[in-house]
């Protein structure tokens, strides 16, 4: 049975990533703009914006693909700005990408077990006995994410739903506390953007993950999210709950295409 209530609020107390003054520019366009954004631990929060928002960019800044033109990015406790990306996934960061990322011509099993192996340095050894090691472990991935009946089946056969599921499972084998998704409902039907809205909710609960995702499905973000950040032209503009954000004044006009003065 999962934290309480109670339990998971004090977990809250604390702030398991904070970025201050974030900026990130590629010639003249300014893609962050000192961005201050906290994500309280074992929370589930979106960041919103029109395309070229400067979301994408955030998410790369977080997991070292780029690295910021200033600014810093607070993980746990440890100041991460500028680690390779290699290191920020070992220090307790994984990501789902929008674009889905898996191995097609492998079995699903194999897929989640060759993420094991790199997470725990031992090389690709598929074809060894070392490999019967982590297939436990690698069901029990599967099974988290739904995927236990077709373990056997080759990543491109599944469904986009369920390769969206796969490519969480692969994430989710780094052991991660914060868990990066990029819209994570992109392509899907609206049976599979509700099963995938409830597999993210049940993983935070029983695995006491901290969520940070993008997301351009409103109905997706306002059902999921506990908390809401606005990126505009990279810079937020709004923060705070599903109601907050409904009722920002700010929010409506960018969301409507208006200039903002």
């Amino acid at each position: 049975m999962g934290e309480s209530g109670l339990l998971r609020r004090k977990r809250r107390t604390e702030m398991i990533l904070k970025t201050s003054s974030l900026t990130k520019s590629f010639g003249g366009l300014m893609a962050t703009n000192s961005v201050d954004l906290s994500v309280e631990r074992g929370e589930i929060t979106a960041i919103i914006g029109p395309n070229g928002a400067g979301k994408t960019t955030f998410f790369n800044l977080l997991t070292g693909y780029i690295k910021p033109d200033s600014g810093e990015i607070d993980f746990d406790g440890k100041d991460i700005t500028g680690w390779k990306t290699n290191q920020i996934c070992l220090a307790g960061i994984a990501r789902a990408f929008q674009i889905v990322n898996i191995f097609p011509r492998l079995p699903i099993l194999k897929s989640i077990q060759i993420a094991i192996f790199s997470r725990d340095r031992k090389g690709l050894r598929l074809f060894s006995k070392a490999s019967d090691l982590s297939k436990d472990e690698a069901f029990e991935i599967l099974a988290s994410v739904g995927l236990e009946d077709k373990a056997e089946t080759l990543g491109g056969e599944l469904s986009q739903g369920d390769q969206k599921r796969l490519e969480i499972g692969i994430a989710l084998a780094n052991e991660p506390r914060l868990l990066l998704l990029d819209e994570p409902t992109a392509g899907m039907s609206s049976v599979e953007k509700g099963s995938t809205v409830e597999l993210v909710r049940q993983l935070a609960q029983k695995q006491n993950l901290t969520v940070l995702f993008t997301e351009h499905d409103m109905d997706v973000v306002f059902d999921l999210a506990e908390k809401i950040w606005v990126l505009h032209q990279g810079k937020i503009i709004c923060s705070g709950n599903k109601e907050e954000v409904k009722s920002s004044e700010i929010v409506q006009r960018v969301y409507l295409g208006e200039e903002i003065a």
